[in-house]
């Protein structure tokens, strides 16, 4: 029983929800006051009336979304290779040109966002009533990734 009591005391302090009748800034900006070299993804969820699940779900789907973002900054990063190969065809009554065009990208995408997705944290926590109904927002959030050419 005090066990019990003791880990919910210390779940309780680790996530300090405050309240609020208005949703974050950071809400639709998630960048909004982060620290230079840091990067977030947030949810907001509407509260199942139990605050472990509801921080369980705003989390996860916060992650989510901070997973897409690292996904397209990798992305965007990483060197794509194109090649183009021009052949003429003849045949007894026409020329045709074709065009061969090759793209390869490289595929450690997803492999660096699964790496990075180890090092988020949730930052903030703020409990939302509008009317009758109540949500959670949280933000998680990441150093972003440094990509150096080889």
């Amino acid at each position: 029983m005090k066990k019990n009591l003791l880990l919910t005391t210390l779940a309780a302090l680790a996530f300090q929800v405050s309240a609020s009748s208005e949703f974050p800034d950071w809400r639709m900006n998630p960048q909004a006051d982060l620290d230079e070299g840091l990067i977030a993804g947030v949810a907001c969820v509407e509260s199942m009336g139990d605050m472990t699940l509801d921080m369980d779900v705003a989390s996860m789907e916060a992650r989510a979304a901070l997973a897409a973002s690292l996904e397209a900054m990798i992305q965007k990063e990483l060197e794509t290779n194109r090649s183009s190969e021009k052949k003429k065809i003849v045949t007894t009554d026409r020329k045709d040109n074709v065009v061969t065009t090759t793209v390869t990208a490289k595929s450690t995408t997803k492999q660096l966002t699964n790496q990075l997705m180890k090092y988020t944290w949730v930052s903030e926590s703020v409990s939302v009533e509008q009317d009758v109904d109540e949500y959670l927002c949280t933000r998680v959030v990441a150093r972003a990734p440094q990509l150096v050419a080889e």
